[in-house]
């Protein structure tokens, strides 16, 4: 097992119980599952195989799963994340029982509806109506029930007449549109659905979404998908798989936060690290180089007169009366800092974050920003070394791990790069009109790294660095927040 690897079970030994269930509760359940595949180099192996039996071994074993246990509540709603190839889909194949374990067990209790892939269950050679009642009555649907359904269904694909068309003429939109009908109809207890509403249209998408928020009031969902604001929306427990390891399973918000640093490692958007938080500044200095290699060759330019330097006099004055939030010195100090919080973070040493605030024009520095108002969000930096096209930013999260809003300094009209030198401090600021919140607590994570929008390295990376609180104003917020209004009016026309 990896370094990450053991990192992460780690996490799932330690992860907070989310739901105390009894055996009545438990709808779904895994004990040392296990799945294999026999890998074989040629036909003739399979056939020696076949011969010799277990005497004899002409195969190489592949375990897609090994080794998953949990148990899921009647009524839950659970995302599943994981790279691909990790073994998500095998998982709720196992589930659906259309495979066999080769090890362990899992059950389910009640009718499975699920949507593993487009054109499951079709026969593409039947119209998209004889598709409906095979594929219904596969589900558990009697006649007589997909008689009093077939309408609602029809209306819910919305396919028009391609429904008396083969189903091997639908593009996969309309196969997924008929799909998603019938599994919206089957009264299930258990609804699996694997990444694929990533092709339905806007329209579909949302309708889809109004269904699945009506299901989750009596049913168990278990929803797969690679939009981490989808899984953070819909679910408030994920379960991680990686490898075909079952790596973590608890509240979103943190499984969200450690996938994502999972693969800004593996995409090497930051540095991989043997240890927590160590600060492996040559690897991290030589990816920089690499970096910095691929941005344009131009004359590169000092900070100094660049508007990283230039900020409002008012918010330079403001700074300098102290860092009362949050201050370090030095990369090494970055560790035990993030060590002790609640959140995890990243730091490589070649550039680190020192401080910051969030301060109100009119009351000065604070946590409760109001919406509506003037808030500067001002993020003081140190070079450890000389640091190439710097990029700060910050994204604001709401308490299921959603990004509500966020920006960062990259601004693609300039056409030099910035250079800062070693051991330089530098700030970025942020002057926003502070929209509208739900009421509620939102974390703001905070980063420094160098690069531009679409190649980057990460530097420091800290999760949950500033507790902020919405609080109920005379502004009421439809969804997630509402922007500051310059004029509305209601008028007859003359």
């Amino acid at each position: 097992m990896s370094c990450e690897q053991s990192e992460m079970s780690s996490d799932l030994k330690s992860r907070e119980a989310l739901h105390h269930k009894n055996a009545s509760d438990v709808i779904i359940k895994a004990t040392n599952l296990g799945k294999r595949y026999c890998m074989y180099d040629k036909p003739l192996d399979r056939l020696k195989q076949a011969f010799w039996g277990e005497r004899r071994k002409y195969y190489r074993e592949f375990w897609a799963l090994r080794n998953i246990n949990f148990e899921i509540s009647r009524g839950e709603t659970i995302g599943v994340i994981g790279r691909n190839g990790s073994g998500k889909s095998t998982l709720l194949q196992l589930i659906c029982k259309t495979l066999e374990p080769s090890e362990g067990t899992v059950s389910a209790k009640g009718r499975v509806a699920a949507l593993l892939e487009l054109g499951s269950g079709f026969n593409p050679e039947f119209s998209g109506l004889e598709n409906v009642y095979m594929n219904a009555t596969l589900l558990g649907l009697k006649q007589v029930e997909i008689e009093k359904n077939l309408e609602n269904i029809l209306s819910f694909a919305d396919i028009g007449d391609f429904i008396n068309q083969p189903v091997k003429s639908y593009s996969s939109g309309m196969q997924l549109r008929l799909a998603f009908a019938v599994l919206a109809h089957v009264n299930a207890d258990i609804l699996i659905c694997d990444e694929a509403l990533a092709v339905g249209d806007a329209v579909f998408t949302q309708r889809c979404m109004r269904f699945i928020k009506k299901f989750q009031e009596h049913g168990t969902l278990l929803f797969v998908s690679h939009d981490p604001n989808s899984v953070a929306a819909l679910t408030e427990r994920c379960i991680w798989i990686n490898k075909g390891s079952l790596v973590y399973d608890g509240k979103t918000r943190t499984g969200l936060q450690n996938y994502t640093d999972f693969c800004q490692e593996e995409s090497g958007f930051r540095t991989k690290s043997n240890k927590k938080n160590q600060i492996p500044s040559t690897s991290s200095a030589s990816l920089t180089k690499s970096i910095n290699q691929s941005l344009p060759r131009k004359e590169n330019r000092n900070l100094k007169g660049n508007t990283y330097s230039t900020l409002d006099s008012d918010i330079v004055t403001k700074l300098d009366q102290g860092w009362d939030t949050y201050i370090a010195q030095s990369a090494e100090d970055i560790v035990p800092s993030l060590d002790e919080s609640k959140s995890n973070g990243h730091c490589d040493g070649v550039a680190i974050i020192t401080g910051w605030k969030i301060i109100n024009e009119a009351i000065g520095e604070t946590t409760i920003p109001s919406g509506g108002e003037k808030v500067d969000i001002v993020i003081r930096c140190k070079a450890v070394s000389e640091l190439l096209s710097p990029l700060v930013g910050f994204q604001v999260v709401d308490r299921r791990g959603q990004i509500i809003f966020g920006d960062n300094t990259y601004d693609d009209s300039e056409g030099e790069p910035v250079t800062i030198l070693a051991n330089a401090e530098f700030y970025a600021a942020f002057t926003i009109i502070w929209p509208f919140l739900a009421p509620g607590e939102y974390t703001i994570n905070l980063a420094v790294s160098t690069g531009n929008f679409s190649i980057h390295l990460n530097h420091h990376w800290i999760n949950e660095a500033i507790i902020i609180t919405a609080i109920e104003s005379t502004r009421k917020v439809n969804g997630l927040f509402a922007p500051p209004i310059v004029n509305k009016q209601l008028r007859e026309f003359n």
